[in-house]
Order: structure tokens, then C-alpha cells, then sequence
């Protein structure tokens, strides 16, 4: 399938390395929804989704972090 050969990226890569197939996924994703007929606004629409898919990974993880095991007491933070 075109899309799954588009997306796979070698995990042996540099950083840099990375960034370009990064950027280079990126540029193809939105080639290959132009090309299928999608309008400029549902490109951003997607592109909307992709971010909030990870604004609650991100949240999810921050929560994740945040938590106090049971047996530590939770502090109360004044302000000042």
C-alpha cells in the first residue's frame, strides 16, 4: 500500500536525519490529500485533529507524571 511505504521510517536514523523524513512525511500527507480531492480547509480540519490527538497524549502524560503515589500526602501550593 502507497500510504504504509510513505510513512515507514528506519529507527536506526539520526536525529537529523529523522527531521528530514519528518518534514518530508509531512509534505507527502498533505500531497496525498490534495491529490484525493481534499479542500485546503479540510487539510487544516485534519491537521486540527492530528494536533488534538496530541494535546491529549501530552495531557495524558502530564497527568500520568503529575501523580502522587497513595501513601505520599499531597501538598498544598500557596500563592504568593
Amino acid at each position: 500500500m502507497e500510504i504504509q511505504r510513505v510513512f515507514e521510517v528506519p529507527k536506526s536514523q539520526s536525529t537529523q536525519g529523522r527531521d528530514k523524513d519528518v518534514e518530508m512525511m509531512a509534505r507527502s500527507f498533505y500531497r496525498l490529500l490534495r491529490k484525493n480531492g481534499y479542500t485546503q480547509n479540510q487539510v487544516i480540519s485534519v491537521a486540527g485533529y492530528i494536533l488534538d490527538g496530541l494535546i491529549r497524549e501530552f495531557e495524558t502524560d502530564a497527568s500520568s507524571d503529575v501523580q502522587q503515589p497513595e501513601d505520599q500526602p499531597q501538598m498544598l501550593q500557596s500563592v504568593i
